[in-house]
């Protein structure tokens, strides 16, 4: 009976974690449709939805489709390049650009990055090599060795190939380029939840997530969910998902900033490095990329990176542009999607 009851229970929350992740999937689409209606207007194109979320734009005789943040500036060979961490690190070293310290291992060569973790001072981050973006399969936090392999069997479901770096202090910034022109940045902070001295920090996910599923009031931000990075994060600030946060106590249950909410990401309107900038324009460049998300982590944005000691972190092709529109101060988000736009119709 009682293992009736646990296969009920499993298959029941299967379902439900079905249906999160199509209503996730249905928000995406409309919240990109929203997003790119709002830039043809500005630019007087006129939108027609094709199906599976891709969206035909035209202008008088010139037109192109878009799927959610995915365009046709940027072809398959640069979105290759891109996704494949071992490349990108090889292209961007021979640029002479900073990255994380990092090991290349695999399943069968775990002392290898078991070695790496010895060698720091603090933990590091395990990917796979290549396959996979928007923070999926990426575990920080990694402090022991029985938690980096963990992290290594993660990552392997999606590549053999594995990556572990040196966990870098500081800050996580986006800079949107295209074709060299910085378009925005951003402060992007890990996702977190707030106590209310009842519930515990799985019951607060929820809470949340049901929030940001909401109709009518759905931002595109992902559903918060139970990975290695939350629960290694959780345990580095002795908590786990069965805590009870105090009443008003902010907890910080990711390092990867992905699945952060507008609460987490700030545009940033002050003045940025020239250096730095040059640095993040010198990535999309190395990398073959005209629509670019460089993600940075640096102590500041007032230096080089190679003078604060900050690091290039990813190269995104298709970055998730509605970060840039989901920010806390949304009266001031920058409307990246318009220039974007006008260069895919020649405006």
């Amino acid at each position: 009976m009682l293992r009736s009851a646990g296969i009920s229970y499993s298959l029941n929350r299967f379902a439900e974690v079905r249906r999160e992740k199509r209503l996730a999937e249905d928000v995406n689409d409309a919240v990109y449709e929203g997003m790119w209606r709002d830039a043809a207007r500005e630019i007087g194109a006129t939108v027609s939805p094709l199906g599976g979320g891709v969206l035909g734009v035209t202008l008088g005789d010139r037109g192109t489709r878009v799927w959610r943040q995915w365009t046709s500036l940027d072809s398959m060979v640069s979105v290759h390049t891109a996704l494949d961490r071992r490349l990108t690190h090889s292209l961007l070293q021979a640029a002479a650009l900073p990255i994380p310290d990092h090991v290349e291992f695999d399943l069968g060569s775990l002392p290898v990055a078991q070695r790496f973790l010895a060698s720091l001072d603090g933990p590091c981050v395990v990917k796979p090599a290549s396959g996979t973006a928007g923070g999926r399969s990426i575990t920080s936090s990694v402090a022991t060795p029985s938690q980096l392999a963990r992290a290594a069997i993660l990552a392997a479901r999606y590549d053999g190939r594995l990556i572990a770096e040196r966990q870098a202090d500081g800050q996580v910034y986006r800079l949107l380029f295209l074709d060299g022109v910085l378009l925005d940045t951003l402060l992007r902070e890990p996702p977190t939840v707030t106590g209310d001295g009842r519930s515990n920090i799985r019951q607060l996910m929820a809470v949340e997530n049901r929030r940001r599923l909401a109709p009518g009031k759905a931002t595109g931000s992902p559903p918060l969910t139970a990975t290695l990075d939350c629960l290694f994060t959780l345990r580095a600030k002795g908590h786990d998902l069965a805590s009870v946060p105090q009443d008003g106590e902010v907890v910080p249950i990711k390092t990867v900033t992905n699945q952060g909410g507008p609460s987490c990401t700030h545009t940033i309107k002050t003045a940025v490095s020239p250096d730095l900038i040059e640095e993040a324009r010198g990535a999309a460049a190395a990398i073959g990329v005209r629509l670019a998300g460089i993600d940075i982590i640096a102590p500041s944005l007032d230096r080089s990176l190679r003078a604060s000691g900050g690091a290039i972190l990813e190269v995104n092709t298709g970055p998730g542009l509605y970060h840039h529109y989901n920010v806390a101060d949304r009266e001031n988000a920058t409307k990246v999607a318009v220039p974007i736009l006008s260069s895919l119709l020649g405006v």
